[in-house]
């Protein structure tokens, strides 16, 4: 097993739990103690994991406040699953937009294997340069500040740049979503431009993997049903699902 699969395994493990020990990822990855703990301390140098004593945890024990590039190797399975599933929503001739996010970045990533015809209006950094040089693809650039720790921009001159157009449809990434506190997030440098997406889209789809669920951070965005759609993945609890249905959310 390679260093990058054994640092995607870890940081799948802190994220369904606050601390992993040495002695059980060397058993569950089948490697070295001491080679654990190399791979611990060199995510520790790249800002990935906080190394504790026996073992490690997520910078701040919170997940959701993590950097940009651990969640991006965090549950990619799930995202992959529902960024197919969101997929649907984009027809040939559609403006699109696609906010900033781990989520938006795989969203990207499958778009980049089609051929729509499509504009994709967009802050993320990572996505510009997943389609930029598409066939088919137009990609929008808004400009504006850049925050590096999420490769996006961000700013007056990103939200002017939003405001120009008028969306078919929009892709959301959001940190968290609950029933009684609905769509939040923890990146107040992103929330201005997900406000003026929605606002200005004839119909939204939030993209979330199912560990956001029953989850609430730092900010409000919207109420539960603000959202035209909801897309997850598979590993939805049939009971959250239920729920979801049964207050009214239309969740794929």
């Amino acid at each position: 097993m390679l260093y990058s699969e054994r640092s995607a395994a870890i940081l799948e493990r802190l994220g369904q739990k606050s601390a992993v020990t040495v002695k059980e990822l060397s058993k569950e990855l089948n490697v070295s103690v001491d080679t654990i703990r190399r791979d611990l301390k060199s995510m520790e140098q790249s800002g990935l994991l906080k190394c504790v004593h026996g073992g490690a945890c997520l910078p701040d024990q919170d997940q959701q406040f993590s950097p940009f590039i651990s969640r991006e190797i965090i549950h990619v399975k799930q995202k992959q699953e529902l960024v197919q599933k969101a997929l649907r929503f984009l027809k040939d001739g559609d403006v699109a937009a696609v906010n900033s996010g781990t989520t938006g970045t795989l969203f990207a990533e499958e778009l980049a294997k089609t051929r729509v015809q499509a504009t994709i209006v967009t802050n993320n950094i990572a996505v510009i340069g997943i389609l930029m040089g598409h066939p088919t693809i137009q990609i929008i650039d808004t400009g504006g500040m850049l925050d590096g720790k999420e490769k996006s921009l961000y700013g007056h001159d990103c939200e002017e740049a939003f405001l120009r157009y008028h969306y078919d449809v929009a892709f959301l990434s959001m940190n968290a979503v609950s029933l009684e506190n609905g769509y939040t997030d923890f990146r107040l440098n992103e929330i201005p431009n997900v406000s003026l997406i929605a606002g200005r889209s004839d119909y939204t789809v939030a993209v979330m993997d199912s560990s956001k669920f029953e989850t609430t951070s730092r900010r409000t965005l919207f109420p539960i049903n603000k959202i035209d759609c909801l897309v997850t993945d598979s590993l939805l609890s049939p009971e959250l699902k239920k729920q979801y249905l049964e207050a009214g959310v239309n969740l794929l």
